[in-house]
Order: structure tokens, then C-alpha cells, then sequence
């Protein structure tokens, strides 16, 4: 009785299985911004394979003569997440970091829910001085005007379907062009049910040992 009770519980582990699957996916192009103007821009990426999303990061080469402008979020599923708000610009009221470029060729400017601080100057989640790091490149946690926003908004989602980045420029005088976004996803795959039939072979097995 012993041995079905543990088959049982092999049968639940078995279903229950899945294994993680990190896919990147890239727009590529040269998009203008229009000088301060909030309605700004938008790309899309059609992810066109379906998974559960269990984490999402977002990469940005985006060319710009003031990053203070810049205002950008990514939505998918109805769903929109805060990526980058004038950074530098702190509580608001300010003009932001003047420093060039989120992003070089080599490196794009990472979004990710596991970094250790925003890209921006407001005390308790970014602490970056002015004029901010021209051309900067790393990883750094998404935020909007009130504060952090987190990519884990996503998780759980099916991933198949549209992407959507929309970037603005915010204040006159400068320009800026994106260049590269890119979704790296980590989705779980379900076990296949050849999983659990196999574990379920085994309950008979044993019921017939007995």
C-alpha cells in the first residue's frame, strides 16, 4: 500500500514537471522620434511561438541627444509595464540627464526586474548623478513616475502575440532615434503528458507487484 501511496505522489511530480525555455527576439530599424512630442512612437515584435512566461527582460539601443526625454513602456496583453521615465529627472520638474545614448553597438540598455537600481537620481531606487553615463549599457530595474514598475507584471502571460514598445521624446531641443529592441523571454514549457502517462505505468506496476 506503502509503494502506491509514493507512486501516487511520483504520478503528481511528474505532471507537474516543465523545464524553462529563454528565446530572444529582436526589432531592428531606424525610428525618429518626434522633438517633444509625448505621443512618440511604437514597434511591435509578434512573437509567434506560445509559452508561459516566467520572466521578461527588455533591451533598448536607443540614440538620443538627452536622455532626460525619454519616456518608454512596453505592453502585451493588455498589459502595460513602465520601462523608462525622463530619467535624471527625479521627483519631476527637472530636465533629466543631458548625458547621450541608452545603449551602444556593443551593449544594449537592459531592463530587468533583477537589477539593483533604476537608471535615474531619486533617492531610495536609483542614485545615478548628473549629467547621467553617456552611452550607458547594463542592466537597471524599470520605472515609471511613481516609482519602480516590474516586468513580472507579464509572468504567467501566454507569450505568443504582439509586443509593443512606445518611446517618446518629452522636452524641445533635442532628437533621438531608436535603433534595437529586443525581448529576452524565459517561458515555461509544460511537461509533456508522456510524462505523466509514463508515471502512471508505474503506479500499475507496482499495484501489480503487490
Amino acid at each position: 500500500m506503502k509503494n502506491f501511496v509514493y507512486s501516487l505522489v511520483g504520478l503528481a511530480a511528474a505532471a507537474s514537471l516543465a523545464t524553462a525555455d529563454v528565446k530572444t527576439y529582436d526589432w531592428e530599424g531606424s525610428e525618429a522620434l518626434a522633438d517633444n512630442d509625448p505621443t512618440g512612437i511604437s514597434v511591435s515584435i509578434e512573437v509567434g511561438d506560445s509559452g508561459i512566461v516566467d520572466d521578461v527582460n527588455v533591451g533598448l539601443l536607443l540614440a538620443t541627444t538627452w536622455q532626460g526625454d525619454i519616456i518608454a513602456t512596453l505592453s502585451h496583453g493588455g498589459v502595460t509595464v513602465n520601462l523608462l521615465h525622463r530619467a535624471g529627472d527625479g521627483a519631476g520638474g527637472g530636465f533629466g540627464f543631458s548625458a547621450n545614448n541608452f545603449g551602444t553597438s556593443a551593449g544594449l540598455f537592459y531592463l530587468d526586474d533583477e537589477a539593483e537600481a533604476a537608471y535615474d537620481s531619486t533617492a531610495g531606487y536609483g542614485s545615478i548623478a548628473d549629467p547621467g553615463i553617456a552611452d550607458v549599457t547594463g542592466s537597471w530595474l524599470a520605472y515609471g513616475a511613481n516609482g519602480i514598475d516590474a516586468l513580472s507584471a507579464f509572468d504567467g502571460m501566454d507569450k505568443q502575440g504582439t509586443w509593443t514598445l512606445t518611446v517618446s521624446d518629452n522636452a524641445a531641443g533635442d532628437f533621438a532615434t531608436l535603433n534595437h529592441f529586443q525581448l529576452q523571454i524565459d517561458n515555461i514549457i509544460p511537461a509533456p503528458a508522456s510524462a505523466a502517462l509514463l508515471a502512471f505505468g508505474s503506479i500499475a506496476a507496482t499495484r501489480r507487484r503487490r
